[in-house]
């Protein structure tokens, strides 16, 4: 594993353990429900800035071009950069 795919993995657990302590703090302020909504809008917004930094484009069809999803196009990307 590289140390930037190790950093990764660090940053989503801290991210991800976040969220619940988060939910522990806010929901006997604001509620359940809209508290869930704020966890969902800031993972959104952390998603939407991801993959803007990353230079992803959404309109892009050239991935689907190629009869494979965007998914699996990743898979098969990833297992090629680790047979490496």
């Amino acid at each position: 594993m590289r140390a930037a795919d190790f950093g990764r993995l660090v940053a989503l657990a801290a991210i991800w353990g976040a969220s619940f302590l988060f939910t522990r703090i806010v929901a006997p302020v604001l509620g359940p429900l809209l508290t869930a909504d704020l966890r969902m809008l800031i993972a959104g917004l952390a998603l939407v800035a991801y993959f803007r930094l990353a230079g992803f484009d959404p309109q892009s069809t050239e991935r689907l071009s190629r009869g494979r999803s965007p998914l699996r196009a990743q898979g098969e990307r990833e297992r090629h950069r680790c047979d490496r």
